[in-house]
């Protein structure tokens, strides 16, 4: 399972507890360069409707924390419409009400697998074109490490590489490196396949990332990144030598 974090676009939301939002939206490059095109939910929601279920709502992907359920989604021009009811019978689902009515937290997250996709090479986009929707969460924070590791992690398991140019971004982005710093981290990687590590953005981009665990080395970088930054790195070379 996949994991993609967005700013809740909250429609609704009254005193019984029944919110409209939507969970994704269609032609738009998020921080993964990911796009979703419309009609990639069109599957998910048949099989859902033929089986009588619907995605799951979780606090912070707990699943011991369900905080509610979906009622139903749909696909219009602007994206997946969701109308789902918090259970505020349930304490949790109380608290997430009173914080989404005040404004203090506004992310959702989607838990998805990816059934086709394609790669645009000119804008380096993938273009997500179906998608399996098993969970809604909603979130504290739109975008964290943990669901960042999660994903990076997911895409190894699956027998898939991260695209370099991905990989750089997230390493920038979320873990605060350099982007000389991320191409050092990512050089390690390398080592075991190539002879020379790619020492340019635009060499980088053109190979691809294979990790293993003996490539899997962060000395070229440790004594210039700050230790908050190397926690964070060890943990997602942790998450990567236990896939």
């Amino acid at each position: 399972m996949q994991y993609r974090e967005y700013d809740l676009d909250i429609k609704a939301i009254d005193e019984k507890g029944i919110i409209v939002c939507y969970a994704n939206t269609f032609n738009y490059v998020d921080k993964a360069n990911d796009e979703t095109i419309q009609g990639a939910f069109k599957k998910t929601i048949a099989e859902h409707n033929l089986k009588g279920t619907m995605p799951k709502m979780l606090f912070n992907h707990n699943r011991d924390e369900p905080i509610g359920k979906w009622l139903s989604m749909e696909e219009d021009e602007y994206g997946l419409k969701m109308t789902g009811q918090l259970i505020l019978e349930v304490q949790r689902a109380r608290e997430v009400y009173a914080l989404l009515k005040g404004g203090a937290i506004n992310g959702f997250s989607i838990g998805y697998k990816v059934k086709q996709q394609v790669y645009d090479r000119i804008n380096k986009v993938t273009k997500l074109l179906e998608i399996d929707l098993g969970e809604v969460s909603i979130v504290p924070f739109p975008c964290n490490d943990q669901s960042i590791l999660t994903s990076i992690k997911s895409t190894f398991e699956t027998g898939e590489i991260p695209r370099p140019s991905l990989l750089e971004k997230e390493l920038v982005n979320h873990f605060g490196l350099t982007k000389s710093q991320a191409l050092a981290f990512m050089a390690a990687g390398y080592k075991g396949l190539n002879t020379e590590a790619p020492e340019t953005e635009s060499e980088t981009e053109e190979h691809d990332v294979v990790l293993t665990e003996t490539d899997l080395d962060d000395s070229a970088i440790e004594k210039s990144i700050s230790q908050q930054q190397q926690d964070k790195l060890d943990q997602l070379l942790g998450l990567l030598k236990a896939s």
